[in-house]
């Protein structure tokens, strides 16, 4: 286990100079093992591994945080994204640091739970790596195609959340109350959407928000 210090962590690429609150990562090695019929024993040379990085921060909501273009591909991409790095501070045992430029936002979630408070985003990435002195060897897909983004958000933020529709939106509503407590409802618009980023402070309204961006790897 290694410690790791937030004072002396810092973040770059399209996160660089924002008020980041909390990152996260991990590397999940995606194994697919082969059985055969007559054996309890994987062949590892036929073993599939498809492996990823994934990497999530917060930040305070700053009206130019990163914008990111979320329409789907008209037309197979190689392998592309967005820069972000983390370099972790450590005390003893040392983490190299991660940076690279073909992550691909995943998913992006807006929150505004108290109107005296700054808004908040959440961002996920992710990126496929490649190894190929591996056996057998890891090859990142040839292409990723970005599918059709949606996502939804509440009526009080929608202009404020940095959460940019296209085309017909719908209105729903949503609402909830314990007993001896206080709930809420809210009004929500939700739809097809072509940009995330740069959401503002939005100081005396409260609301959520959130979109889901689709990708699908191509090894071909």
């Amino acid at each position: 286990m290694a410690i790791i210090i937030g004072a002396g962590t810092t973040v770059g690429g399209i996160f660089a100079n924002e008020c980041v609150t909390s990152v996260n990562w991990a590397y999940n090695p995606n194994v697919q093992r082969t059985y055969c019929l007559g054996s309890w024993v994987p062949d590892d040379n036929k073993t599939i591994r498809r492996p990823t990085f994934t990497l999530s921060l917060t930040l305070y909501s700053s009206g130019h945080t990163p914008i990111q273009i979320t329409t789907p591909d008209e037309e197979c991409q190689e392998n592309w994204g967005v820069a972000a790095s983390v370099d972790p501070a450590t005390c003893a045992e040392t983490i190299d640091a991660i940076d690279y430029n073909d992550w691909v936002v995943t998913s992006y979630n807006y929150s505004k739970d108290d109107p005296q408070n700054a808004a908040q985003e959440s961002w996920s990435l992710q990126r496929w790596h490649e190894d190929l002195g591996f056996t057998p060897p890891i090859y990142k897909p040839h292409y990723v195609i970005r599918g059709i983004s949606e996502g939804s958000v509440s009526l009080e933020v929608a202009d404020d959340a940095g959460i940019l529709f296209t085309g017909a939106t719908e209105i729903g509503s949503q609402g909830s109350v314990s007993a001896g407590g206080v709930g809420r409802a809210d009004d929500t618009k939700t739809g097809v959407v072509v940009q995330v980023g740069a959401s503002t402070y939005t100081y005396g309204k409260t609301g959520q928000g959130s979109v889901n961006i689709p990708y699908t790897p191509l090894w071909i």
